[in-house]
């Protein structure tokens, strides 16, 4: 792993890591999984997927600032960092598009920024084609990163399986810490988000203030969703010189958050209007990229991985590299 600070680099070797002997391995062609399909039964959830496409590249991820200062909720001027939006693939956060001044949830996806602003007579998503996102903290990928393998995931629960389940399964083959994006039908999803900016020196996260900071968790059924998010699972032991302090800068406890699995998760979604989907439209990543073109987005959230999903298109990218700016 290379690990860049604004003026200076650190090189640090990143071992892969597979998980021995966790699946039936006796077809595997790549990288210890099967690529047709496997079925796999985590709990009392089952679910099947296929890989669908299986580039094998490892992924560099930019880091700005930390998440510990957001939930300090004491930001200033100062702790704001500008990127281009034509630079960025993918990129969850909180923060302001144009020096638009409404610090809230932030996901960009091909340079394209949806933000639902920390006001709450804003109960929609703003869109912002062109620009610059203004943020105290981030992470994403920028453009021509690829992912390590895409899957086709499909629930034999008529309820769908547990976003947080099918994390925690798919870890087994990839690193410890790993980033995805997909598009996936929930039955059932639930998110949540900032409703006032982190200005006034109070952490927004303790229980006494998150419901003066978030919203009341939203329950949507039958809905689809576009999704970008970090999955850590830190009982799988660190690579060879992995580098602990990009867990703490990304990972946090969502109030809301009811996931009893080993992997913890930080992600966004992007709401649509849509209720189902062809898989078939997001069999390759300059598909899957480009799923925002296929839908119309409505609302912008943290998506709580208790939320079930039927059926979904997903891109696994796992970290070579990590750039930090700022924190």
């Amino acid at each position: 792993m290379r690990l860049e600070y604004a003026g200076r680099t650190t090189v640090v070797l990143l071992a892969v890591l597979f998980a021995a002997g966790c699946m039936d391995t006796s077809n595997d062609t790549k990288g210890g999984y099967d690529p047709e399909e496997t079925t796999t039964t985590l709990g009392n959830a089952t679910f099947e997927w296929w890989l669908w496409d299986v580039p094998e590249m490892n992924s560099g991820v930019y880091v700005v600032g930390d998440i510990k200062n957001v939930l300090a909720g004491n930001l200033t001027e100062k702790d704001y960092v500008r990127k281009n939006l034509s630079d960025v693939m993918l990129s969850l956060g909180a923060g302001a598009v144009n020096g638009s001044n409404r610090t809230g949830e932030v996901f960009v996806v091909d340079g394209v920024a949806y933000l639902k602003p920390s006001d709450t007579s804003t109960a929609y998503a703003l869109e912002f084609f062109n620009g610059s996102l203004e943020t105290p903290f981030a992470f994403g990928l920028e453009k021509g990163e690829l992912p390590y393998f895409i899957a086709y995931v499909f629930s034999y629960n008529n309820s769908g399986t547990t976003l947080d389940e099918v994390y925690e399964r798919m870890s087994q083959y990839i690193s410890r810490t790993f980033l995805v994006y997909g598009v996936g039908e929930f039955s059932e999803m639930q998110t949540t988000a900032l409703k006032k900016p982190p200005l006034y020196g109070e952490p927004i996260s303790s229980p006494e203030n998150t419901n003066e900071y978030f919203h009341p968790v939203g329950n949507r059924s039958n809905i689809v969703g576009i999704f970008f998010g970090a999955v850590n699972n830190d009982v799988k032991p660190a690579e060879f010189n992995y580098d602990l302090s990009l867990e703490d800068r990304i990972f946090y406890r969502n109030y809301a958050d009811k996931s009893c699995a080993v992997v913890r998760s930080h992600t966004h979604v992007l709401v649509t209007n849509a209720t189902t989907f062809d898989e078939m439209d997001f069999v390759s990543l300059g598909q899957l990229i480009n799923t925002t073109r296929y839908f119309r987005v409505e609302d912008v959230g943290h998506l709580l991985t208790q939320s079930r999903v039927k059926v979904a298109v997903i891109g696994f990218y796992r970290i070579s590299n990590v750039t930090v700016y700022g924190g």
